[in-house]
């Protein structure tokens, strides 16, 4: 850290590893939004409320107050939702599913994902959906996204649960 300069840090927790019907992964990043801006400090509190985890909402009320400085974290609905495979965001490429103003409609999220094969049967690794929060920067506090699961692993190929990408979005647009 003292031998380049980072102008942006993000940390990603990964709850559940192992659990494919149970595995969020929370990232946020640390921009200009965030109370906490020094680097070094910022990579110290985010490994110790890792280490330190008792549950979930203590985690995210610590996050809030010591690091952004002031409650931010799902006080507000995503603005995006897309879809991809774990470690190959980049690569294979998200489909998008959803925008802030779109009336949520499962048949077109559905032929959305469908119209990407290589997104919706994959042997690379799990598929994840993303939520993105605050991308716009029209609240207080740093960009972040939730990843949710969405899939189930069947004969070596991660393969799109359509029940599971129905409830995560309903649930988390509530």
């Amino acid at each position: 850290m003292n031998k380049e300069k980072f102008d942006l840090l993000i940390v990603e927790y990964i709850w559940n590893s192992e659990d494919n019907d149970n595995r969020f992964v929370l990232t946020v990043f640390q921009d200009k939004n965030c109370q906490l801006q020094d680097k070094r400090k910022f990579i110290d509190l985010a490994l110790d409320f890792f280490y330190q985890y008792s549950d979930c909402n203590n985690f995210i009320e610590k996050f809030d107050s010591e690091i952004i400085g002031q409650s931010h974290l799902f006080q507000s609905k995503p603005e995006n939702i897309n879809l991809s495979v774990f470690n190959y965001w980049l690569s294979v490429g998200p489909v998008e599913l959803w925008q802030e103003g779109e009336e949520y409609n499962f048949e077109e999220i559905k032929n959305k994902i469908i119209s990407r094969s290589e997104i919706e049967k994959t042997k690379l690794n799990y598929q994840g959906l993303l939520f993105r929060f605050n991308t716009k920067g029209n609240s207080e506090g740093p960009v972040y996204g939730l990843k949710t699961p969405c899939c189930d692993k069947k004969e070596g190929n991660w393969i799109i649960n359509y029940q599971k990408v129905d409830y995560w979005i309903k649930t988390i647009l509530k």
